[in-house]
């Protein structure tokens, strides 16, 4: 049992505490060591695949029915739109406990150039709600339309041509 006066004894003889203890830690792991070490590494272990399994099963929801919105802007923007589409997808936001537990689904936004004009495309995540995102979009840029389609994966690999994860075709 320790002594309850080692503040006291640690006080008066800093270097001879810590040797006192050093050589407590010492016949602790010689006698528990050969049982705990496995132990622990086996826990350990258990943690990071039971992690990667977690993490890959939240990521794995995100991926599933996940899409794309492309916004047809009108000819003329309210500037002000920005903030209030901003503003609206606040609400995205999810709980400190949710998001720790599930990690926070994120958006991913890009500018396409064609003949036709400018659109933007928003990657969205299967997680969240269909229309959430589109009605946003139009309530922040009146006259702006909203197309949604299945998301693809956005590089092909380049051995087979075809894009990573796409089934082969039959």
């Amino acid at each position: 049992m320790p002594d309850p006066n080692w503040i006291i004894d640690y006080l008066r003889d800093p270097s001879g505490t810590a040797a006192h203890l050093l050589t407590q830690l010492r016949e602790w792991a010689q006698v528990w060591g050969p049982v705990a070490g496995p132990v622990l590494a086996a826990g350990f272990a258990a943690l990071l695949v039971a992690r990667r399994w977690w993490r890959h099963r939240c990521h794995q929801r995100i991926l599933t029915h996940a899409r794309v919105v492309t916004v047809l802007t009108p000819p003329t923007v309210d500037p002000a739109g920005g903030q209030a589409l901003w503003a609206h997808l606040m609400g995205l936001l999810r709980p400190t406990l949710k998001r720790l537990l599930s990690g926070q689904p994120h958006l991913a936004c890009k500018y396409v150039f064609s003949q036709t004009g400018v659109a933007i495309r928003w990657w969205v995540p299967g997680v969240i709600p269909p229309g959430l995102v589109e009605r946003a979009i139009e309530a922040a840029w009146p006259g702006a339309h909203t197309h949604t389609s299945p998301a693809t994966p956005p590089l092909p690999d380049p051995t087979t041509g075809r894009c990573l994860y796409e089934p082969p075709r039959v």
